[in-house]
Parts: C-alpha cells; sequence; structure tokens
C-alpha cells in the first residue's frame, strides 16, 4: 500500500504504479498491479493514528467519528 497526496488520481497514481515496478516493490504483472493499493495522505495518517493509539484519549464513549471515503 502506498499513500499519496489527497487529490491525487488516475494519472498520479499510474507513475507511482511505474516507479513501484521500477523499484522492484511489485512485478509488472497482473498479480503485481493487484498486490499494490493507494490511499491518501489523509487516510494514511488515520490509520496510523488508530494504530499506534494516537486518538485513545480522543476515543470516549458517546464520542463519533466518521471517516467518508470517496472512491473514484
Amino acid at each position: 500500500m502506498l499513500s499519496h497526496p489527497n487529490g491525487w488520481e488516475g494519472k498520479e497514481q499510474g507513475q507511482m504504479r511505474k516507479a513501484a515496478i521500477l523499484a522492484n516493490l511489485v512485478p509488472d504483472t497482473k498479480e503485481g498491479h493487484a498486490r499494490l493499493s493507494f490511499v491518501t495522505e489523509g487516510e494514511a495518517s488515520l490509520h496510523f493514528a488508530i494504530e499506534n493509539g494516537v486518538l485513545v484519549d480522543a476515543m470516549k464513549v458517546s464520542t463519533c467519528y466518521l471517516l467518508e471515503v470517496f472512491d473514484n
């Protein structure tokens, strides 16, 4: 999984995919392409905060957080 700036879409993700292949992170095959996925920097930051307990104190009973993800 690779993160990219918010607002990057198909063209920029395609360039990142090519770079990942050239860097031998994934093979240039259908299976290799399927292993590669992208998340925005905002999504990556939220996942990091949740996984590392940064939001533990903020997440109290009766506190609600909503993450809306748009799939282009």
